[in-house]
């Protein structure tokens, strides 16, 4: 963004930021390829709308990717000045009639050059999981205002997006605890390596293997033991930081992704305390055995999401046979 006397800023972020990067993330390779269901989407936009362009985008750290668009030849344009930064900061269509004479978009790419945007509307995208992904835009050359009936329109498109997103997203969701999947923690675990790497920054895996579950009470069933599963998640995601990536990636096997640390041992110390209390608290129910091996990634290193999981699910297997 452009501060006083044009000084340059960078883009505001939503709250959420690490937790939107993370859902962008586990889409994988969403856009990498034409997608007619948002295409047709885009189509009828741009009709809708009578607009020279239309598009579905992706943001993610640095970068606005564009999913699907008719009547633009750019696949992305830096996050920096852009008009979908903004409009993900909210929950309401962005209406910008003319970007020359606004400050917050006047120095971006795609208004100071080719196709020369003047004209902007835009509604959020929201992912399965609550953050804002991207957008569903209109754009044009030409001032333009914006009726509030066109507005309700684009909301309604971009609704479409919404549902097409979430069935994607299901291929990478464990259904019964709701973390990802062995499938969507790779994915989101390899971009986290690679960031990690480009910052030079260490990261820890965690991989966590539980007990046969041993019952309290003779009246148990298979119905508790899918109850426990889903508490054992929700601990696991209460007691790491929101950056971290918590999967279930077995029938009894977590794993966690710890960015920017090599010591994981406070982290493990005080998850299995929480594991304690919550044993303590929960006596009539099943009791819940974790053991936790760590693998170091050092970002010089050649290693991969498989190699460290191989290594820590060996020390954790060691763990629980000398226990």
């Amino acid at each position: 963004m452009a501060g006083k006397n044009g000084v340059t800023e960078l883009p505001k972020k939503p709250p959420n930021e690490a937790a939107r990067l993370r859902e962008v993330y586990s889409l994988g390779d969403m856009g990498t390829r034409p997608e007619e269901r948002f295409d047709r989407v885009t189509r009828l936009a741009q009709r809708l709308f009578n607009v020279p362009i239309a598009a579905v985008t992706l943001i993610d750290e640095d970068s606005v990717w564009f999913l699907s668009r008719q009547g633009l030849e750019l696949e992305m344009t830096p996050r920096r000045f852009s008009f979908c930064s903004e409009t993900i900061l909210g929950h309401t269509t962005l209406h910008v009639a003319d970007a020359t004479e606004d400050l917050r978009f006047s120095y971006g790419q795609m208004v100071k050059s080719a196709p020369h945007i003047r004209f902007y509307a835009g509604h959020p995208i929201r992912g399965p999981l609550g953050t804002n992904l991207g957008t569903l835009c209109i754009m044009g050359d030409e001032r333009r205002d914006l009726s509030a009936s066109e507005g309700d329109s684009l909301r309604d498109l971009a609704e479409i997006i919404e549902q097409e997103i979430a069935s994607h997203h299901l291929e990478s969701m464990d259904v019964l605890t709701g973390l990802s999947n062995r499938h969507g923690f790779e994915l989101l675990a390899s971009k986290a390596l690679a960031a990690s790497r480009r910052r030079n920054m260490p990261a820890t895996l965690l991989y966590i293997g539980l007990e046969e579950f041993t019952p309290r009470d003779e009246m148990s069933s298979s119905d508790d033991i899918d109850e426990t599963l889903r508490e054992f998640a929700r601990l696991l995601d209460h007691e790491f930081r929101e950056s971290d990536i918590v999967a279930r990636i077995g029938a009894n096997e977590f794993a966690v992704l710890l960015g920017d640390t090599d010591n994981s041992e406070i982290a493990s110390k005080r998850f299995l305390h929480s594991l304690r209390e919550r044993n303590e608290v929960f006596a009539d129910s099943f009791e819940i055995r974790a053991f936790i091996g760590a693998s170091f990634f050092d970002p010089r290193s050649e290693d991969t999401i498989d190699s460290l999981l191989n290594r820590a699910d060996v020390l954790m297997n060691d763990l629980r046979d000398n226990n």
